[in-house]
């Protein structure tokens, strides 16, 4: 992979992405048959979908429900009903260490592929953090209830932690030997849930789709126009219509793009900023010099670990992992630089 770097003008940074779509006059005008969209919300985000050929409202009605499922039924850490729920209530128990899990084939699959990315990414993913997270409460705080977690409380939660404690047996049986571990799926959830939804995609009818659940988006098929997809950049920075620019996808794409970023989650602590991404080896949010990472892939589950280990990472450490999964990826760092690599250049246009 190569590295191009394009300075931009001052505040143009960038992260999170929205899909360009063509708007339902334009789908009229196409001669589509059949087009529906749902809004809802599950997995702590806005899902949203477009979906155009025959039974379109059945499908995008079935993909709200899709998401649902896997939220409620699968990966929340707060849903009681969630079998992550009760994995990490197992955990909890003072003899965890001496329990065997058995998970669902779902979850194991799941969790099989996150810990192949940790352990390729040598922890800058680590599905084991939650209890740091908890620690500095960064999710729901506020510059007037937020205090910096003591060294001595980070040092002994990082005890806690480590994708190195879970053991994953063939027959999809699962312990840690290490009481108080404590599993967050939220770095892959939203990708898999696009990759579930696509296998449903497959055995409909439908011409095109686009899918959004947070900050991971899947294009499907083809654009009732004939045109590219574009999916726009935005700058963290600007409001959420102030772009860098775009990724344009050619009709009869099935692709899945996910962002992380500093901007999605922070508290401001006297003039410092710090976000939800942590860095798995010092217990502090992570700093590789990045304000965000995009990752292009066909698999919507790795797209979205791989944007959150590369964040972690860093450009130059991101380049052979993002390699052996095949993917590829827009950076762009604290000075506004864009670095793309090479698999990606032709398609990204910058404004």
């Amino acid at each position: 992979m190569k590295r191009k770097i394009c300075t931009l003008t001052l505040m143009m940074v960038c992260a999170l992405f929205i899909i360009l779509l063509c708007n339902e006059k334009n789908i009229r005008q196409s001669n589509i048959s059949d087009y529906a969209s749902v809004k809802s919300f599950h997995m702590g985000t806005v899902v949203s979908a477009e979906v155009y050929g025959e039974d379109a409202k059945n499908v995008a009605d079935n993909i709200s429900d899709i998401v649902e499922d896997i939220d409620v039924g699968l990966l929340s850490v707060r849903e009681e009903k969630s079998e992550l729920y009760k994995l990490n209530e197992s955990f909890a128990l003072e003899n965890a260490s001496q329990i065997q899990y058995v998970l669902s084939s779902e979850m194991e699959d799941i969790i099989r592929r996150a810990i192949d990315i940790c352990g390729n990414s040598n922890g800058a993913l680590d599905i084991t953090l939650r209890p740091v997270a908890l620690l500095w409460g960064i999710d729901t705080a506020d510059k007037k209830n937020f205090n910096i977690p003591s060294m001595e409380d980070i040092q002994s939660t990082l005890t806690k932690c480590g994708y190195q404690h879970l053991t994953l047996s063939d027959d999809g049986y699962i312990k840690t030997d290490c009481d108080g571990v404590q599993i967050d799926l939220g770095a892959i959830g939203k990708g898999y849930a696009l990759d579930k939804i696509k296998s449903t995609l497959d055995k409909s009818r439908l011409i095109g789709a686009t899918v959004s659940v947070g900050g991971s988006i899947m294009v499907y098929g083809s654009k009732p126009d004939g045109t590219n997809w574009k999916v726009g950049i935005r700058n963290p920075f600007g409001t959420i219509d102030d772009m860098v620019g775009f990724i344009s996808f050619p009709p009869e794409t099935n692709v899945c793009v996910s962002t992380s970023g500093n901007y999605e989650k922070y508290v401001i602590k006297d003039g410092v900023r710090y976000h939800h991404i942590f860095d798995s080896h010092t217990g502090y949010p992570a700093e590789a010099g990045l304000s965000s990472v995009t990752v292009i892939s066909s698999s919507g589950s790795d797209s979205d670990a791989l944007s959150t280990a590369c964040f972690a990472l860093g450009y130059d450490k991101s380049l052979s992992l993002l390699k052996k999964y095949n993917a590829e990826a827009i950076f762009i760092d604290n000075q506004g630089n864009i670095l793309l690599t090479d698999g990606i250049q032709n398609n990204f246009t910058s404004y």
